[in-house]
Order: C-alpha cells, then structure tokens, then sequence
C-alpha cells in the first residue's frame, strides 16, 4: 500500500553548480522528512518483477516469507526450490497450491497437512470434484512445470527411496529413457514420477485424450460409497482411461460408521473393484478420511480402535476376494487422529492426499508414501513415486 509518494531528485540533477551546505541540508532533511513519513505503511510491490521472472521459468528468492522457510516458488509453475537436489516431492505441489491464494510457507513438520480429500456422494464439498464436465486447463500449467523442474532444484526431501521407487535415474537406462520420451515418466532433477489423476462422478465428461497428451498415465476411479452408492459414470471412465493406454483403478468411499468393512468391501469388489493383477489395473483403492466430506463428524463418532477393526475387516474380505493389497487413500492428520496413528497396515501402498508444497511425513509406521496427491485444481492430481516401469509393477500385483 502507498499512501503518497514523493519522488527526491538525484543530487547530482538537483544542483547544477557547487551546491551550498544549506542547500545539502534542506535536501538531506527533506529526504529524512519523506522517509520517516513512509516509514509505518511501507511495502515493496515485487509482483511485476516475480510475474516476469516466472514467465520466463526463473525461480525467485530473497527475503519473501517462503524463502526463509526454504521454499521459493513459481506462483504459475509449480515450481519450487530449495537447498540442494532433493526429492521434489518436496516441493512440487507448491505453486499449484499457491495459486489457490494458500499459504504454502509453513515448514515441514510432517503434521501440516491441510483438509484434502475426495468429496463423497452423501453431501459435503471439495473443490477438486465440484465442476463436472469437461476440465483442462491447469493441465498446460503442470506441462510448464513439471518441464521447467527437470532443471530445477527441488527442496530436501526424503532421499531414502534411492534405489528402490522413485530413484534417480542411471544415465545409460535406455528403457527409462524411453518411457521419458514418450511421456509415460518425468525426470525431476534426476527423480523418476509418474503423473496421474483421480476422478468421480462429479467429472462426467472427460477428455481422456487431451489429459494423456498432458502427461497422465494413470486414473483413479470412483466406483462405490458405503453399500448404497454405485457411480453410474463408473462404466465410460473405466473404458476412456484405458481406451488411451492409462492404467487404471477403482476406488470406494469408506462409511465405516456404516454396514461393516466386510459388507462395503464385497459391495465395491462386486461394483467395478474386482480388477485383476493384470499389468494394466492397479490394486483397488480404500479411501478413508474426513467424515465431512459426507455430513459426518471427523472421525464418524467412532473410536480409534473401531476404525481401526472396520479398516482390518475391509482390507482382509477384499483381499480374500481379490488376492490383492487394497491400496489405502487418506490425509496424515485424519489417519493420526483418527486411528490412533495405527502403524496395523504398513504393508500397503500408501496414496496420501496433502495439499502442501511437501507431502509431509507418512503416518501409521508408513517409511514412505507411494502416491501423493497434491492438489484438487481443477481435478485431484498425484505423483506416483517411481517409474513408469515400477507403476506396472504394482499393476500385476
């Protein structure tokens, strides 16, 4: 804000002979007099100067909030930078988030996760799902990014995968770099992602080709919601996904104040997540989280150890029915309060939901999350944390 600006002319404009000590000392108190007014309400007006370095993939620092935070950010890119090359899944959903008008600076605590998740059928919000149609747009924004952030310094982030998923890619991986060219994998700095979406009945109409061409390769699929609930867009997102080679999953709304796990997981093994370890389709996916999302308390009016004993008795019928690990879909907060931070189902894939520039630490005695979805604009979007390769993997297990 400026509440009057008063421009003080060089000296050297200002005199144009030997000036005088009494002219000096006009011009000198006159100087004193303008700053001290300022002084209370001044403020520096850098988005002219951080719009045009953004334009041009310029990652800025300085003495902004984030930068002392360790986190600088492309407010259009989603690019982030911090210290030396780390994992970007430090920082890579940082501008995304920003541009929502959040603030992303807070440090990683691993307990800053924010109220993400999918919206259920029973009421409640999210902005991720509310639009339907046809969505497009901020894919051209990851496209930019996520190209600008090979060559970017991501912020220090959990290195331990090293090796195992998302592990930097060997120069003379020929396969790697073939999924790279054709677009199946990013190399973030040397970190392998593979990008993917999820989406529900409040996205009907998608332009399945148009998000292949913007890089996603995988897709999450609503199918079912308590025992009442079977999406009726269920069938064409299925069959679009993989018209255009996407791997796919389904994924069920848990109720667990509801009919019991057992009950909801036969319900949605029955209704579309019955998919078979076939390369192409993932491991179905229990989304549990905030009661919210569907008119509920938080945690349902249930006790840790309840939630607890209805998760185990979904997990165990559908993997009785299947042969196959459900994947787990939550947010680190939700399942820490909720659940006691049970470490009960470590032995599952993890896709935790934090809309922040760092996904935070894993709950539940998770040494690292597989999937993280890191924001809902205009649809939920995720990072798969490893290759192309390693995501058909999970595929045929």
């Amino acid at each position: 804000m400026r509440l009057f600006a008063v421009e003080i002319p060089r000296p050297d404009r200002l005199f144009r002979k030997r000036p005088s000590w009494k002219s000096v000392a006009v011009y000198v108190g006159a100087a004193a007099l303008t700053a001290g007014l300022a002084i209370p309400t001044f403020s520096v007006d850098r988005s002219g100067v951080d719009h045009a370095a953004d334009q041009g993939g310029i990652t800025v620092t300085g003495d902004s909030q984030a930068g002392e935070e360790g986190v600088g950010s492309d407010s259009e890119s989603g690019v982030s930078a911090s210290g030396d090359g780390g994992d970007p899944d430090a920082a890579a959903g940082a501008g995304v988030r920003e541009q929502d008008g959040a603030d992303i600076s807070q440090p990683d605590d691993g307990t800053s996760d924010s109220h993400d998740g999918h919206r259920g059928d029973a009421g409640g919000s999210d902005a991720g799902e509310r639009d339907g149609g046809t969505v497009t747009g901020q894919a051209e924004v990851d496209q930019k990014a996520l190209t600008q952030q090979e060559g970017s310094r991501a912020g220090r982030g959990d290195r331990t995968d090293r090796g195992t998923n998302g592990r930097r890619a060997g120069r003379g991986d020929e396969s790697a770099l073939a999924a790279e060219r054709n677009g199946h994998q990013v190399n973030m700095n040397g970190w392998i992602r593979v990008r993917g979406i999820d989406i529900s009945s409040f996205q009907p109409n998608m332009d399945w080709d148009y998000w292949w061409r913007q890089g996603m390769r995988f897709s999450s699929i609503k199918a079912t919601e308590g025992t009442h609930f079977i999406s009726d867009t269920f069938d064409e997102q299925w069959e679009g996904a993989g018209r255009v080679g996407m791997l796919r999953t389904a994924y069920h709304f848990a109720l667990p104040d509801g009919p019991s796990g057992a009950a909801q997981a036969k319900f949605f093994v029955a209704n579309g997540g019955g998919g078979k370890a076939d390369g192409r389709t993932l491991p179905g996916v229990l989304d549990i989280e905030f009661g919210e999302a569907v008119g509920r308390p938080t945690c349902y009016n249930l006790s840790p150890e309840e939630i607890v004993a209805w998760t185990d008795d979904f997990l165990t019928t559908y993997e009785k029915l299947t042969g196959r690990k459900a994947i787990i879909y939550t947010n680190g907060n939700w399942w820490r309060d909720c659940t006691g931070d049970s470490q009960a189902f470590s032995d599952h894939p993890l896709w935790l939901a934090s809309y922040n520039p760092r996904p935070g630490k894993a709950p539940g005695g998770w040494e690292r999350h597989t999937i993280w979805q890191y924001t809902d604009t205009p649809l939920d979007k995720n990072y798969f944390k490893g290759s192309w390769a390693e995501l058909k993997e999970l595929a045929r297990r």
